[in-house]
């Protein structure tokens, strides 16, 4: 399975990246889909494993896989990320530091995600969502 990475300029859905910290007086912050590719996954443990090797210490807490940036990064607004605590042998783990979604699991986050086009940040202010984000909402059947 690849990545997706919706963040970046989109003129139609009021995106824009490039042109710096535009979302500070917005009233939402989008948080467009991103998910990490299995090699960058693989890349996070290898490099896991070797600060381990280094540092016994290092590994005390677990591995911890920062799944995608967070929705204030994803705006070009200094942030921090999205993690995944990879400690547990689980197909639907909780991810952290997600604004406003306290234990919210991937497969949630992904079903918010796609019902929101992409864009789940606006469910919190879907009155004020772009009009062009209708097209691309769908309800998930999974």
């Amino acid at each position: 399975v690849g990545g997706a990475w919706f963040a970046g300029d989109c003129a139609a859905l009021s995106e824009c990246y490039s042109a710096g910290s535009q979302y500070s007086a917005a009233p939402i912050l989008p948080d467009p889909l991103v998910l990490p590719t299995v090699q960058h996954l693989r890349e996070s443990w290898d490099d896991y494993q070797d600060a381990v090797e280094d540092d016994p210490e290092v590994g005390e807490d677990g591995f911890i896989f920062d799944f995608a940036p967070d929705e204030l990064h994803k705006a070009n607004i200094s942030g921090a990320t999205h993690e995944i605590e990879m400690v547990q042998y689980v197909a639907d783990p909780v991810i952290h530091g997600v604004t406003g979604r306290s234990g919210i699991t991937l497969v949630e986050y992904l079903r918010v995600s796609i019902s929101w086009g992409g864009m789940p940040g606006w469910s919190f202010k879907p009155d004020q969502a772009p009009a062009a984000l209708a097209a691309l909402r769908v309800r998930p059947d999974f």
